[in-house]
């Protein structure tokens, strides 16, 4: 079958425009155009992806959460700090180190639940970061942005960020604006305060202040967050906007990295029952960012910009390695600092609220921002950079005849032939190639058609081709002219900012100089009123004061004294006390003794007079008697007569006796 030279012509041209890499302002939205993906994936893909790096929990409000091994192990770790952060044609880009970097920090929310730590929750958009941004004022986008509490100028210059909970669904009208910690209650403790002169460090972690001092820094900056979904730009991305590019660029002490993203949509086919999915990595390739970024199907019953499986049918798929459940999704809110004065608690939480009131009802466009009443953009993406569809999936390599990306160090270049990543702007692999990954889409120019109609139409296809390739030597040719003014401007801004330093060493200078002098004047001062007779008022003062603390130190002695003689007075008296407790105790005992001898002495006594007593009738008795033998003979009746009487008298002795007695 022969083609007709039209058709033909046709058919070259769109093989050979499939080979050429297309520029960010030609991509076509292809996220709204497309069709659900026949490559994408479920949430299965993260349970088999991410089974090596962790374990998974279920919940009753998100479905199965993802615990990375070292959040389990170290009550320290906090996600977005092992890595950097770079800028791209989609706002500022987080880069990690980790191998399960390439998910956590581009899908769904993170939080930290109590007595557990930090724990993901899968989502379905893919971003650069999802992340609230808190930074000084003067680094802030929002045309005038409230003015922190500011202790000292010299201790504010800070840039913080922290990551957004489950709770905040994402809006593709509205996105997410400066409200975000006041309507996500995200407290001092989520966030990651680093000096902004150390915000473009390679490892961020190693420059990241303890989070015990987080509660005074809410209070001296401001929120800008600004997380949007790009219309004008490729359909599907998301723009991650806070702080100033061209405000931080000027203060850090290491140049941000400037990159263009390039998404892989396309996942590696999952084994299922075998082994866990092909690990994706993120990779840095010259100016190019390629992120490993599926396709997630969202299942029915979730809302767009929703995240986890809430809601969900609970037939679904589910992680190999569940550990356990989580009874209760109770998230720790950041205000739990020990030992925080509440006046530094107030203060960051009228700042927040501050925020959330000048907030914009919805997020906005970067260049819709203005300082001083002039229209400010961001940076445009490096120049040279390929910026495809999002359903494309190239693979480019470092070129030698690539030009280098302004803003970015110098780096080693590849190999011919080599396809491995390129080293990151830092010296440091941020991750490893990209195993698994399909092939690149599309012919090579060098692919035969295997139709004759080609064939036979080769001269208008080459004719074709020659003008393709004249028109992109053209293209190149401007790029490099615009590199060569992008260079020539980052000379000039270099020197500019050399100059600047160097104004602020002259002040600094300057400013010392003046201290020096009002030191000196000060210490002349003090010699003139030392002559006008300072020393002899000092002298003076000194005297009393000696004299009044030698007062106060016999004042002291007295009541030592005193005290010592009341003690003595006191003494006395308890030995007084005692001795006359024992004079009575003696008098007591005497008594008696006294009165048992007086006692004993009575009865004796009266022993006595009874036996007299019984024993005086019986000697009168035997008186009489010999009385009466004596005169019986004589006198008879005078003798009983006198018996008789005597008897009496002695009867009435006796019964005196006994009555005395």
């Amino acid at each position: 079958m022969k083609f007709p030279p039209l058709s033909a012509l046709a058919l070259a041209a769109s093989v050979l425009f499939s080979t050429l890499p297309v520029r960010a302002d030609e991509a076509r939205p292809a996220a709204e155009d497309a069709s659900p993906a026949d490559d994408a994936v479920t949430f299965d893909y993260f349970y088999s992806a991410l089974q090596a790096q962790g374990e998974w929990f279920s919940t009753d409000e998100h479905g199965y959460v993802f615990q990375p091994k070292v959040a389990a192990a170290d009550p320290n770790w906090r996600p977005y700090t092992d890595g950097y952060w770079s800028f791209t044609d989609q706002g500022w880009t987080w880069v990690s180190y980790e191998d399960f970097g390439w998910a956590t920090y581009h899908y769904g929310r993170w939080a930290k639940l109590v007595d557990m730590g930090w724990i993901w929750v899968p989502g379905y958009e893919w971003a650069p970061a999802w992340v609230s941004w808190r930074t000084s004022p003067k680094h802030s986008e929002r045309a005038g942005a409230p003015r922190a509490t500011v202790i000292q100028e010299a201790e504010d210059d800070y840039i913080g960020w922290a990551p957004l909970p489950p709770e905040a669904q994402f809006d593709l009208d509205t996105g997410f604006t400066a409200n975000v910690d006041e309507a996500y209650d995200i407290g001092p403790g989520s966030y990651c305060f680093v000096p902004s002169a150390s915000f473009g460090a390679p490892v961020i972690a190693a420059v990241v202040i303890p989070v015990v001092r987080n509660i005074f820094f809410v209070g001296r900056t401001v929120n800008t967050t600004n997380v949007y979904y790009q219309r004008g730009g490729r359909a599907g991305d998301i723009y991650c906007g806070g702080p100033r590019y061209g405000s931080i660029s000027s203060v850090v002490t290491r140049p941000i990295p400037l990159l263009t993203i390039v998404r892989q949509p396309s996942a590696p086919p999952l084994r299922p029952g075998v082994q866990p999915a092909p690990p994706l990595r993120n990779q840095i390739r010259g100016g190019t960012l390629l992120v490993a970024a599926p396709v997630i199907t969202r299942p029915p019953g979730i809302r767009p910009g929703a995240v986890g499986l809430a809601g969900a049918s609970p037939s679904g798929p589910r992680p190999a390695n569940v550990r356990g459940s989580i009874p209760r999704f109770d998230r720790q809110r950041g205000w739990e600092a020990p030992q925080v004065q509440p006046q530094s608690v107030q203060i960051a939480r009228d700042q927040i609220k501050r925020d959330a009131a000048q907030a914009p009802r919805r997020a906005l466009m970067p260049s819709t921002f203005t300082r001083d009443g002039s229209r400010e953009v961001q940076p445009a993406p490096p120049v040279g950079a390929v910026a495809p569809a999002v359903r494309s999936n190239p693979v480019p390599s470092a070129s030698a005849g690539q030009p280098p990306n302004a803003g970015i160090p110098a780096r080693p270049s590849s190999a011919p032939g080599d396809r491995g990543p390129v080293a990151s702007p830092f010296g440091r692999q941020p991750t490893q190639p990209n195993a698994g990954l399909p092939p690149t889409r599309g012919l090579s120019p060098g692919t035969p058609t295997g139709t004759a109609g080609v064939q036979s139409t080769r001269p208008v296809a080459d004719a074709a081709r020659d003008a393709l390739s004249r028109q992109e030597a053209a293209r190149r040719a401007q790029a490099a002219q615009q590199q060569v003014e992008v260079q020539r401007r980052t000379a000039d801004q270099a020197q500019q900012r050399q100059l600047g330093d160097q104004q602020r060493e002259a002040a600094i200078s300057r400013q010392r100089e003046a201290q020096l002098q009002q030191q000196e004047v000060a210490r002349q001062r003090a010699l003139e009123q030392q002559r006008a007779g300072v020393q002899p008022q000092q002298r003076e003062a000194a005297v009393q004061q000696r004299e009044a603390a030698a007062a106060r130190q016999r004042e002291v002695l007295g009541q030592q004294q005193a005290a010592e003689q009341q003690r003595e007075a006191a003494m006395q008296q308890q030995r007084q006390a005692q001795a006359e407790a024992q004079a009575r105790a003696q008098q007591q005992r005497e008594a008696a003794v006294q009165q048992q001898r007086e006692a004993a002495t009575k009865q004796h006594r009266h022993a006595q007079a009874v036996a007299h007593a019984r024993a005086q009738p019986q000697r009168a008795a035997a008186v009489l008697q010999q009385r009466e033998a004596a005169s019986q003979p004589q006198r008879p009746a005078q003798a009983e007569a006198q018996a008789s009487v005597e008897q009496q008298s002695v009867a009435s002795v006796l019964q005196q006796r006994e009555a005395v007695i």
